[in-house]
């Protein structure tokens, strides 16, 4: 991915610089960004607001995302392995073919999202809210999903 893959609209203080491994992007305002196969692997987005942005094919493998706001945020295809997304609201995202191994999506609400062909594995689901969400040929094998919401 070059710099002029890069868009990020509403925040002047974060440059295409910015978008990298282990960054630091704690509460900034990515919404609507175009970061199409983003490497934030290990990055620290917690509290950010990535509504609308499109992260098509991104890395966000161990990075954490707690508290973020990811509605209707384009993931398809994303690595999400290891990632904390505590708390998060994926409400009407597209993790379509999305890696989320091992991921801890513990109280989130991923209510409408596109989950087909997702990997779960032994993902951390509990009390996630799924109602509405499409999990059709989802691989949920080992999740945790006490308590979770799959209405």
């Amino acid at each position: 991915m070059s710099e002029n893959d890069i868009h990020i609209p509403n925040d002047d203080e974060i440059s295409p610089d910015d978008i990298k491994p282990n960054a630091s992007l704690v509460g900034v305002d990515l919404s609507d960004a175009h970061l199409v196969g983003a490497d934030l692997s290990n990055a620290d987005i917690k509290s950010a607001n990535l509504r609308k942005a499109n992260l098509l094919g991104a890395d966000l493998s161990g990075a954490s995302l707690a508290r973020s706001d990811l509605r209707e945020t384009d993931l398809p295809e994303s690595d999400l392995t290891d990632a904390d997304l505590h708390r998060t609201n994926l409400s009407e995202a597209s993790l379509k073919n999305a890696d989320l191994l091992r991921a801890n999506i513990r109280s989130a609400s991923l209510k409408g999202t596109n989950l087909e062909n997702a990997d779960l594995s032994n993902a951390n689901l509990r009390t996630a809210n799924l109602s509405e969400a499409s999990i059709q040929n989802a691989n949920l094998s080992g999740a945790n999903l006490f308590s979770a919401d799959l209405s």
